[in-house]
């Protein structure tokens, strides 16, 4: 009930700080708003997410879950329904709709996904750029495997799911890179792994990668993370959603952060 009390205080500051498109002075940040983050999902993508959704929390199906990245720094073995994980930890109708609508806008050619959880983010991104590469990490083994089936029912077949904590498992993935064009991390909600994996994965940027961080006012110690970020001296644009994070590295511009309505 507290955490839920302190989230609302903190969406009723960002609702009173966040602009639109009228308060938007950069060309590159008035599109992306415009066409992608306002922007219409297409009613193929958008119907094929809602089914999944659906499916899923029609699924009462019991999981052996392993949480690494509770708020409280715990590792955390518990028995949950999909259903369960469908209404509380996996993406949204709402933010779904924005992986497909960003990963259509920019088409990566490469994605990381860190945090598979059932597989409904991972397929929003696959369903926007359907020829990229991507690679999607999951802590839970029973979890990773729903993820897996979903993919496949979805017939997705360019993203792979990696079983395993990120810190054994993200180094690795990111060998199979060059470069990586879009990251999305969803997998903790704690300051120190999150800014940690942020670190490996600025490891692989190019000057048009954008990186997605998700619940980025879960709390102040994630709230704390998110300033850190949107700071760094490698990041030109930030942009604060509330449910969602994006920064990017684009070369030449001056360094600014957006607090936009989503």
């Amino acid at each position: 009930m507290l955490r839920r009390l302190m989230l609302a205080l903190r969406f009723i500051k960002y609702r009173s700080r966040a602009g639109n498109s009228h308060s938007i002075h950069s060309p590159f940040v008035f599109e992306l708003y415009t066409k992608a983050i306002r922007g219409t999902t297409n009613n193929t993508a958008a119907e094929t997410i809602r089914q999944l959704q659906n499916k899923m929390m029609r699924d009462h199906r019991i999981l052996n879950i392993t949480d690494y990245g509770t708020a409280e720094g715990k590792t955390v073995n518990r028995r949950l329904s999909i259903n369960y994980i469908a209404s509380h930890y996996a993406s949204q109708n709402k933010k779904a709709g924005l992986l497909f609508r960003l990963s259509k806008y920019f088409s990566p050619a490469s994605i990381l996904e860190l945090g598979t959880s059932i597989g409904i983010g991972t397929t929003a991104l696959t369903l926007g750029s359907p020829t990229a590469k991507i690679i999607s990490l999951e802590g839970s083994a029973e979890v990773a495997e729903a993820a897996k089936e979903n993919l496949y029912l979805s017939g997705i077949k360019n993203a792979e799911v990696i079983t395993g904590e990120f810190s054994s498992t993200l180094p690795d993935a990111l060998k199979n890179f060059s470069s990586v064009d879009l990251v999305f991390i969803d997998g903790n909600h704690r300051s120190k792994p999150t800014l940690n994996y942020f670190a490996q994965c600025l490891t692989k940027t190019n000057e048009n990668s954008v990186f997605i961080f998700d619940d980025i006012h879960w709390s102040t110690d994630m709230e704390d993370a998110w300033k850190q970020i949107q700071n760094h001296p490698s990041v030109s644009i930030a942009i604060d959603l509330f449910e969602v994070g994006l920064v990017f590295f684009r070369k030449g511009i001056a360094h600014q952060n957006f607090t936009l309505k989503f």
